[in-house]
């Protein structure tokens, strides 16, 4: 049984906002819930991913679009191996405990991740380009109580991404409530979100992380 639950951890405000558009931020709920709904193999993990599309200004930056990723080469080598090492990494708490990384309850750790294939990333930043627009981030689905809650990046989050793009997390955590306190009956029962959440961060090169201020319209 896993004994590791950290409340919301809460991160210094970056000096940009970010400002998205409410259709944009309902639709990243929908995809990722529309995953959530569906059956998936045995020791596959529920994935959803894919790009914020939008423009930089000094003081903000917009998402304006939403696209759902349609790769992930997560299994496909020389990915797998490497995605495997940095988990082991970054993802395990003690750093000597990888028995508590395979017990983890509810989501199989050597699927944990994903890769969007470059050829395809090309494409969007592409078909973006032309309409004035490009990949300001990316977003993925948090669903697996572990490290810590699920709308918090991870430390491995912070250690393999892209400083140029934004973080997104997309936290769906209040579907599986019932199935994590049953796995994790340490989890203190009023810490249960009400409803979807996304949070989206900056990660800078020196590996600091910061938290975008939110502004929807």
């Amino acid at each position: 049984m896993i004994s590791v639950w950290n409340k919301k951890v809460e991160f210094p405000k970056w000096k940009q906002t970010l400002v998205i558009k409410r259709d944009k931020y309902i639709k990243m709920i929908k995809l990722c819930k529309n995953v959530l709904s569906k059956k998936i193999p045995k020791e596959k993990n529920y994935k959803c991913q894919g790009f914020l599309i939008g423009k930089r200004y000094p003081d903000r930056i917009e998402i304006l679009d939403v696209i759902q990723a349609k790769t992930d080469l997560r299994q496909k080598e020389p990915f797998k191996s490497y995605i495997d090492k940095m988990l082991e990494k970054y993802m395990i708490s003690p750093p000597t405990s990888k028995q508590k990384i395979a017990d983890c309850p509810y989501c199989y750790f050597r699927d944990r991740g994903f890769v969007i294939s470059a050829e395809e990333y090309e494409s969007v930043a592409e078909k973006s380009k032309k309409k004035g627009l490009e990949i300001v981030g990316i977003f993925h689905l948090h669903y697996c109580p572990y490290p810590t809650d699920m709308s918090s990046i991870t430390k491995y989050d912070v250690m393999l991404w892209n400083p140029r793009l934004i973080c997104a997390v997309v936290d769906m955590s209040y579907l599986a409530w019932k199935k994590i306190l049953k796995a994790m009956p340490e989890i203190p029962k009023e810490d249960k979100p009400k409803s979807p959440q996304i949070r989206f961060y900056k990660v800078t090169y020196s590996k600091k992380v910061y938290e975008f201020p939110v502004k929807i319209f």
